[in-house]
């Protein structure tokens, strides 16, 4: 097997709990991915050597997000409510542990953390 770096937590030296799982909330409706929270607008780093394929405001939503996929893997990766919009552009390519955003509660939200979501890019036709 092939040595392979990459980060378990979009965050460094931090302690995040999730505060909402993925799949169906209780209240209802689908949540496609993971909230985590270190409620202090933490650094968000980039979890593998990749490209940028994605970003913009969704305002019901995502909020600030940026998508961002794996250069070794068919996978790619959203964070979602970031406090402000990512200052990298797509093509961009990003380093594991490189910072590429802020933490933050814009979009739907109920308080400062990250969406997390991880697709398989290719699987899901980009």
């Amino acid at each position: 097997m092939a040595d392979y770096n990459a980060r378990v937590l979009p965050f460094i030296n931090k302690v995040a709990y999730v505060t909402a799982k993925a799949g169906i909330y209780p209240s209802g409706g689908y949540h496609s991915g993971i909230d985590l929270a270190t409620g202090n607008n933490d650094p968000l780093y980039a979890m593998c050597d990749s490209e940028i394929i994605g970003k913009g405001f969704q305002a019901g939503g995502y909020g600030n997000y940026i998508i961002y996929k794996d250069l070794t893997s068919d996978y790619a990766f959203l964070y979602g409510h970031m406090k402000d919009p990512s200052p990298f552009n797509i093509g961009d390519r990003v380093s594991l542990n490189q910072q590429i955003g802020i933490e933050g509660d814009t979009g739907n939200t109920t308080g400062i953390h990250v969406h997390v979501e991880m697709q398989n890019y290719v699987q899901n036709g980009n």
